[in-house]
């Protein structure tokens, strides 16, 4: 619904704008989720929909600071990973990895995280 048939990157076009990113490595940050509709219209989908945008729309895209790199992975995406890698900064080999992969509820949960369901009141 994001991507409209042209497989935009952003649900208002290919260029990246600033306002719709916290940008946790300068002190710009939200302070909870925004309320419905604050990037609507001008971050609306083509085809309408609304609220693709904003911090809740990255905390469940990437997350990644100097010591930190995680992916939440959804249907259709192309993000293939490799080993273990992409989920422990300092991997361990692959041979031995599985042993150790969700070793911290850290890993497994995150009060951060979230999804918003929003419901048209009319």
């Amino acid at each position: 619904a994001a991507q409209g048939l042209d497989g935009r990157p952003y649900p208002w076009g290919t260029t990246k704008d600033a306002a719709n990113f916290p940008n946790l490595t300068t002190g710009t940050t939200y302070g909870g989720p925004e309320p419905v509709g604050a990037h609507s219209p001008a971050g609306d989908s083509p085809f309408g929909v609304s609220d693709l945008v904003g911090n809740v729309w990255q905390y469940t895209d990437e997350f990644q600071d100097e010591h930190t790199r995680a992916v939440l992975l959804r249907g259709g995406s192309n993000y293939r990973p490799s080993g273990s890698s992409w989920y422990f900064p300092n991997q361990i080999e692959l041979g031995t990895h599985n042993k150790y992969f969700l070793f911290s509820d850290g890993y497994e949960r995150a009060a951060t995280i979230g999804v918003r369901c929003v419901k048209d009141a009319a």
